[in-house]
């Protein structure tokens, strides 16, 4: 999917008719963890929107690497590890796209961890692949994984 097309489809989940609206929704730093290629990073920087890219170090070739290239700031860091090392209450929205996260681990830690750079009534975007796992039993449990996740955030995060 085209990184203009993804953007839209999320400006449509939080009640904006478009990406160029982001703005008006009161969205201007964003933070995109796993952040691939920088496809979605260098669309979000084309729409006036600073967005910063963090993912972890990759020994076939960096992720980070792509995104610099593309112009975005990036940084190599392993959130799984670590705090980010970002400020509190530093971004708009926190985007997550197939970044390899189990939010559900450590009683919620890693959304936590997500909801304290985010301001108050910021956007937390997460999505996972369309298609439905198939075979295996490892396939099944990922189809499962975030369902524990609906519920974090009456548990452990603060609702703003």
């Amino acid at each position: 999917m085209a990184s203009k097309d993804y953007s839209r489809q999320i400006a449509e989940m939080i009640g904006l008719g478009s990406d160029s609206e982001f703005h008006q929704a009161g969205v201007h730093t964003v933070l995109d963890i796993g952040c691939g290629f920088g496809s979605f990073g260098a669309h979000l920087i084309s729409l006036k929107l600073m967005t910063f890219c963090i993912a972890a170090y990759e020994v076939f070739g960096s992720q980070v690497q792509m995104a610099l290239e593309r112009g975005l700031p990036a940084i190599l860091g392993d959130f799984i590890s670590r705090q980010l090392p970002y400020p509190s209450l530093s971004f708009d929205m926190v985007h997550c796209a197939q970044c390899g996260i189990y939010w559900d681990e450590k009683d919620g830690a890693f959304l936590i961890e997500a909801d304290s750079v985010l301001k108050p009534g910021g956007y937390f975007v997460l999505t996972s692949p369309t298609s439905k796992p198939q075979g295996s039993s490892l396939n099944a449990k990922k189809k499962n994984v975030f369902s524990p996740v609906e519920d974090l955030p009456r548990k452990s995060v603060g609702v703003y």
